[in-house]
This record gives structure tokens, C-alpha cells and sequence, in this order.
């Protein structure tokens, strides 16, 4: 996903109320200056938004990631963003974006006038391209809402085609898998059982590698949940590749050095079922 992230600015701390007042006029005298004519939000929170298109699909949820084509620029000066297709979290990003884009749903476009305290306050971001109090003009296409399972097997099924690879898919779950070697084809575990395993696992998004063993004991049972749905595919002397979800992961806190929402690729060899 776009990074999104701001840093914050040492510059003296200003009157947020007199600054959101202050940019807000600013946004009216350019949407008059241009003849638009904008709504207000219905939230109380004051905001100008332009509709160009409803949409017929999805409205974005909170857990949703969202994949736009959006453009940025700040009001009376330079473009900061133009992406022609990127996932942004609904619930990650200024406020402005998940207070407004629910105003149309999925094939639906919108302007968003943002003032900062809805965007980055007194922060910069975009390596010093929004400046503190820096007024924002969105220009969003909402092209589709996907929740954050959907999203991540959007990410393996391409990680899995961009290195030509072709995998297996639980009929359950849904999760994919690669036998890599044949085992013996008659020892296989069950969700409950004690394994021996050589295996290593890595971050999808990053490729890198946060831990690896050989010849360990594993109760399947104690493992995460992708392990225990897709380890009985593989008998005894085989290789499997999992492609693991967060879902079936750590979640949405991650655990030691995997993050929360991480995409996971175990390599492992079945030595042995105990």
C-alpha cells in the first residue's frame, strides 16, 4: 500500500479552530472564484466535497482497503500525488478521506477539500511536499473496496504469477499452497498432530526472511491457523509452500518482528509425523 505517513514539524503551534476557520474560507473563495458548487458533509464536520459520479458498487467499510486512482494538490500550489491505482486503508489515512469517501461507492468519483485539520494539521508529509497547515485537494476515483483478506490474496495471487509459479487452492479456506516435493504419499498429518519439520518463513511484502528451523517439533494445534489447515496436504518426506493471510496469521497485531496485516510464505519440509 501507498505510504501515507506524515512527519511533524517544530514550527510554532497554532489555534487549530482559527486555522480550520481560516482555510475553510480560503476553500470557499476558490470554489467561487471557479464557479463549483460543492456539498457540505452531513457529519458536522464541515467539509466541501464535490460528487462527479455516485458509483453503483460497494461503499468502502472500515476495515476495507480501498484501491483508487487519486490525485493530490494543495490548494493554490503543486500536485503531491497522482496514482493511477493504489490501496489505500480506509481507516489509515487523514480523516477527511474516511469521513468523505463514503459519500459514493465503488466506479464512483469525488473532489475532497481538505483543510489540514482533517489532513496533516501541523505535520509535513510526502518528503516535505505538504507543508504544515497545508490545505488539501483530493481528486478520488474509487475503482474498488476489497476487505483485507481479499487484498492480501490479491497480493499472492500476484507474487505467485509475476515468479511463474502454480499453486494449489483450499477448497475451505480458500488459501493457496504449492506441493513442491512428493512425499511418501501415505503419512499424513492431521491438525492435531506432532510434526518434525525443517522450515523457514518470510514476509511477502518484503521477501525477507524473520525465522527459520530445522528438525523441530510442532503440536499443529499450537500453531497459527494457516499452518493447521494446510499442513495435511503435505505427507511425510514432502515440501510444501503456504501462502498465508493475516486472517490465518498474527492478525492485525503481527507478533515479534511480523507486523500486523502481514502476508506470510512458509517453506517447510514434513520430516516426520509423530
Amino acid at each position: 500500500m501507498l505510504s501515507l505517513t506524515s512527519c511533524l514539524n517544530d514550527d510554532d503551534v497554532v489555534n487549530p479552530i482559527d486555522q480550520f476557520n481560516k482555510e475553510t474560507e480560503a476553500i470557499d473563495q476558490y470554489l467561487d472564484q471557479n464557479g463549483l458548487t460543492a456539498q457540505i458533509d452531513t457529519g458536522g464536520y464541515d467539509l466541501r466535497y464535490i460528487i462527479h459520479d455516485q458509483g453503483t458498487g460497494a461503499k468502502p467499510a472500515a476495515d476495507d482497503i480501498t484501491i483508487v486512482e487519486i490525485t493530490g494538490t494543495i490548494l493554490g500550489g503543486s500536485q503531491f500525488l497522482d496514482e493511477d491505482s493504489v490501496a489505500i486503508g480506509f481507516s489509515s489515512w487523514i480523516p477527511a478521506y474516511q469521513i468523505l469517501l463514503p459519500y459514493i461507492k465503488e466506479g464512483g468519483s469525488m473532489t475532497m477539500f481538505v483543510p489540514s485539520y482533517y489532513g496533516y494539521g501541523q505535520n509535513t508529509a510526502f518528503d516535505g511536499k505538504v507543508a504544515a497547515n497545508s490545505t488539501l485537494i483530493l481528486n478520488v476515483k474509487l475503482k474498488e473496496t476489497l476487505s483485507m483478506f481479499d487484498y492480501e490474496q490479491l497480493l499472492i495471487d500476484q507474487y505467485i504469477e509475476e515468479n511463474e509459479l502454480t499453486a494449489e487452492v483450499d477448497s475451505v479456506y480458500g488459501l493457496r499452497y504449492i506441493i513442491t516435493e512428493a512425499g511418501d504419499g501415505e503419512t499424513y498429518p492431521t491438525s492435531s498432530d506432532v510434526v518434525n519439520v525443517d522450515y523457514s518463513g518470510r514476509l511477502l511484502s518484503t521477501d525477507k526472511q524473520f525465522d527459520s528451523n530445522v528438525a523441530v517439533d510442532f503440536n499443529l494445534q499450537n500453531l497459527i491457523q494457516g499452518w493447521r489447515i494446510l499442513m495435511p496436504y503435505v505427507s511425510e518426506g514432502g515440501e510444501i509452500t503456504m501462502f498465508i493471510p493475516s486472517k490465518y496469521g498474527y492478525g492485525t497485531t503481527g507478533s515479534g518482528t511480523i507486523p500486523g496485516n502481514a502476508t506470510l510464505i512458509f517453506e517447510v519440509r514434513l520430516n516426520s509425523v509423530k
